[in-house]
């Protein structure tokens, strides 16, 4: 098979999309922190790679069973935030932080309905595309408005309002904070800001399904 020709462009390049930037993880057969220092603290199992979007053979995370990883020191608690990810046939929790309490318990993660974002109490679904595939997703939260958006593929989706997130601590990559549904499925180029994206902004991230990523670590 002849590999497809990357034409993703690198989101470091952008002077805007690096404001306020937490962290960004490319998964490029690594689990570090592509931006910043926020790496992985705790590796559960052994999380494996695939090919990735561009067809590159081990650019994207896989994982299947009881495999993930912590990272620790990213705090998003009673601010604007967004998260991006890019996602194949996910199954199970994808992001998740804090305690089973309202708006303590951020956990973002898929079933066969669609990607849904909940803080536990304020439940938000959006549906897969009917076609699968690499998937783009966006999760905005505004303040003072408390409007939370999902954005698939570039699209704006499921507008609700909602109280702020404000649960802190560890964040559980591939399984929920309670220690039980474990990720199936592939995940790239996850990114978290501590504001909400402007829509330009976002679609910069999707570039019409290119998709931007991050190839090194800043000075």
């Amino acid at each position: 098979m002849t590999k497809q020709a990357d034409t993703r462009q690198d989101a470091a390049s952008d002077p805007a999309l690096l404001r306020n930037l937490l962290a960004w993880y490319a998964f490029d057969g690594t689990l570090t922190d592509s931006h910043a220092d926020h790496d992985a603290t705790t590796v559960v199992g052994a999380p494996g790679y695939g090919p990735d979007r561009a067809g590159g053979a081990a650019g994207a995370l896989l994982l299947a069973g009881e495999t993930g990883m912590e990272m620790s020191g990213i705090e998003i608690a009673n601010t604007a935030f967004t998260v991006q990810m890019w996602t194949l046939n996910p199954s199970q929790w994808i992001l998740c932080q804090g305690i089973q309490e309202d708006f303590f318990g951020l956990h973002i993660g898929a079933n066969d309905i669609g990607v849904r974002c909940d803080y536990w109490g304020s439940q938000q679904i959006v549906p897969h595309l009917a076609q699968g595939g690499w998937t783009h997703w966006v999760i905005r939260q505004e303040l003072p408005s408390g409007r939370r958006t999902i954005w698939r593929n570039g699209a704006c989706s499921a507008p609700m309002t909602t109280a702020p997130y404000q649960g802190t601590g560890t964040f559980t990559l591939g399984r929920h904070f309670k220690g039980a549904g474990f990720y199936s499925g592939s995940l790239d180029d996850l990114a978290i800001w501590d504001r909400a994206l402007p829509d330009a902004e976002i679609a910069t991230l999707y570039a019409g399904g290119n998709g931007l990523t991050y190839r090194q670590k800043s000075a």
